[in-house]
């Protein structure tokens, strides 16, 4: 039945966890009997690896680790485009549209609602990119 040594770490993990959780202090770390528990599992987790059955599982963690940064520098571009358009469309509607008297001023507000600053143009704009505009 208790053959093994780790079912033994186990059992000692499981009555220090008791003790702690039982409001007395012996002195004893849980933190550091949690440690061994988890070596243990890293342990199972090198012998997993050793499995053949898992050789599919490894290549697509595998590649999805390696497209992280492939994924960073997408990201980074989109907001870099986003926020040359965020700009871009402020300036145009601060020299053309928010100026203009012909536009009645209750359009120039509900405008000025979604790209009158930096930061609403840019806000608005990724709306726009994920079609949530309101």
């Amino acid at each position: 039945v208790f053959r093994d040594p780790w079912n033994w770490v186990d059992m000692a993990v499981v009555a220090i966890w008791a003790v702690d959780a039982s409001g007395a202090s012996f002195g004893l770390n849980s933190q550091f009997a949690r440690m061994v528990r988890l070596a243990r599992m890293i342990r199972f987790l090198k012998l997993a690896r050793a499995i053949r059955g898992f050789d599919g599982l490894f290549i697509m963690t595998a590649s999805l680790r390696g497209s992280l940064s492939a994924l960073a520098w997408a990201c980074a571009l989109l907001v870099a485009c986003q926020m040359f358009l965020a700009l871009l469309m402020l300036q145009v509607l601060h020299l053309f549209y928010f100026t203009d008297d012909s536009v009645p001023e209750v359009d120039r507000r509900d405008i000025y609602v979604y790209f009158g600053t930096f930061t609403r143009s840019l806000f608005t704009m990724f709306e726009l990119t994920l079609a949530n505009y309101p």
